[in-house]
């Protein structure tokens, strides 16, 4: 049997990957026998609290942190699957950038990324652009009324009462509690330019998701197929934190499909 790919967990705004990737990871380690597990605590996450560098930007660090436990595992000759989360999508794909298996020669690269109701912005373009064009519209997205506020010299988003909106199917508090504020920066700065033609794509369309409405995850994916990327998708019925409310069944179909 062919060993397992090294897997990469990426959060999305506001989330922290110990807490949101928890019963993901029991599973994958538990019952479906990955090893190499490493979920990324984004620098941008409770960056108020951490103290982290957000230079040039929240999203630039993200990319970089991302990155950096990518080549940690291609370095001991691992392969790897990216599996990623909401916003943690687009710092993903481009952290991936030149990475990717199909670029390597017969070397350790990542195999995959595995998107889970993710974000899939295009070269040049921004994460909050492509809500704010799809909600202009279409509407069907509802953001929980976010608070802004300026703190040092950025802009945090403070994610008061998203739980309601992000996790409508979840009753811990243990997940509801555990969002924390976001520099506005991780979703307002444009992504570097990349061959998209090399993307290899697993998405997760969660329906019954009020954050990403099933028609706005549609349209990510056909623009980004439209640009060269090969995309296959699935669809579950969930909120958006399908991790944590579907940790067995997302946990079988990355073992399936990594």
């Amino acid at each position: 049997m062919a060993s397992k790919p090294a897997l990469v967990l990426v959060p999305g705004m506001s989330s922290v990957a110990t807490i949101v990737f928890r019963p993901l990871i029991e599973s994958l380690k538990s019952k479906h026998g990955f090893a190499d597990v490493t979920p990324v605590n984004l620098p941008s996450v409770d960056a108020i609290a951490t103290k982290a560098s957000l230079k040039p930007s929240g999203l630039h660090v993200d990319i970089a942190a991302v990155r950096a436990a990518i080549e940690s595992y291609l370095k001991d000759g691992k392969d790897v699957v990216v599996v990623a989360h909401s916003y943690g999508g687009t710092p993903s794909l481009y952290a991936i950038s030149d990475l990717w298996k199909s670029n390597q020669s017969g070397k350790p690269g990542v195999l995959k990324a595995i998107l889970l109701a993710a974000s899939l912005t295009l070269p040049g373009g921004t994460v909050a652009g492509d809500r704010e064009q799809h909600k202009e519209k279409h509407g069907g997205i509802e953001d929980g009324q976010p608070k802004i506020e300026p703190i040092g010299d950025e802009l945090f988003v403070i994610p008061t009462g998203f739980e309601h909106v992000w996790m409508h199917d979840i009753q811990d508090e243990e997940y509801r509690s555990s969002l924390r504020p976001s520099p506005l920066s991780t979703v307002m700065t444009p992504v570097p330019e990349t061959d998209m033609k090399a993307w290899k794509i697993s998405y997760l369309i969660t329906r019954g998701d009020l954050a990403m409405p099933e028609k706005f995850m549609e349209s990510l994916v056909d623009r980004a197929r439209e640009h060269g990327a090969d995309i296959q998708t699935r669809v579950m019925e969930s909120s958006h934190f399908v991790q944590i409310s579907h940790a067995e069944e997302v946990a079988e179909w990355i073992s399936e499909i990594a």
